[in-house]
C-alpha cells in the first residue's frame, strides 16, 4: 500500500468514526426531542424551546451520519463541514459570555460545554476537512480498503458509544449497604 492509499484509508476510518458518531448522537436527540430544543435555545440559535428544531437538528444528523457510511461518503463529508463549523461556532460563542450548560450533544447526562467540548468540535471539523480532502485529491483506495476503512471507523465509534452507556446506566454497580428500608 502506498502512502497516498494508506492517507485515504486514514480518512475512510475517520470518516466511518465521524458517520458512526453523528448517527449516534442524532438517534439520542430523535429519542429526546426536547434536550437537543432546550440545548439549541441555550446556544441562542432558537429564541424558543421547540420540539421541532430538536427533532430537525436530530434528523439532519442521522442523514449525514448514514450518508458518511455510505460510498457516497464524500458528499457527506461536504454536508458535515459547516455542521461542524456551526456546533464548533456556537460552544466557542457561548464559553466566551461565560456560559456553561448542558450542551444536549449525546442525548442527556452530557458534562457542561468546556473548552474541551470546543477542541472536541474543532478535531472532527479538521478531521472531516482533511478527509474530504485525501478523498477528492489522493488517488482512492480499493472499494473493500474503504469499506473495511469505514467499518473500522464506525466499530472505534460505536465501541465509545457502548462504553458511554455503561458508565451512564452502571449495570455492574451494587452497593453492600442497604438503603433505610431494608
Amino acid at each position: 500500500m502506498t502512502g497516498e492509499q494508506a492517507t485515504v484509508l486514514a480518512a475512510y476510518v475517520a470518516t466511518g468514526f465521524l458517520g458512526s458518531l453523528l448517527l449516534w448522537a442524532g438517534a439520542q436527540k430523535l429519542q429526546r426531542p426536547y434536550r437537543a430544543a432546550i440545548a439549541i435555545r441555550q446556544f441562542r440559535v432558537s429564541r424558543r424551546v421547540h420540539k421541532r428544531h430538536g427533532l430537525a437538528l436530530g434528523a439532519t444528523e442521522v442523514i449525514i451520519g448514514l450518508g458518511l457510511l455510505s460510498a457516497n461518503a464524500s458528499l457527506f463529508l461536504v454536508l458535515s463541514i459547516p455542521l461542524l463549523l456551526l456546533f464548533t461556532g456556537v460552544v466557542i460563542s457561548a464559553l466566551g459570555r461565560g456560559e456553561r450548560f448542558d450542551c444536549g450533544c449525546f442525548g442527556g447526562r452530557d458534562r457542561p460545554i468546556s473548552w474541551l467540548t470546543a477542541l472536541r468540535n474543532a478535531v472532527l471539523l479538521v478531521a472531516a476537512t482533511l478527509s474530504l480532502v485525501a478523498m477528492l485529491v489522493l488517488r482512492a483506495p480499493s472499494h473493500a480498503d474503504a469499506v473495511l476503512g469505514t467499518a473500522a471507523g464506525a466499530l472505534v465509534a460505536s465501541t465509545i458509544a457502548l462504553v458511554h452507556a455503561l458508565v451512564l446506566a452502571r449495570p455492574f454497580s451494587f452497593s453492600l449497604v442497604r438503603g433505610s428500608n431494608g
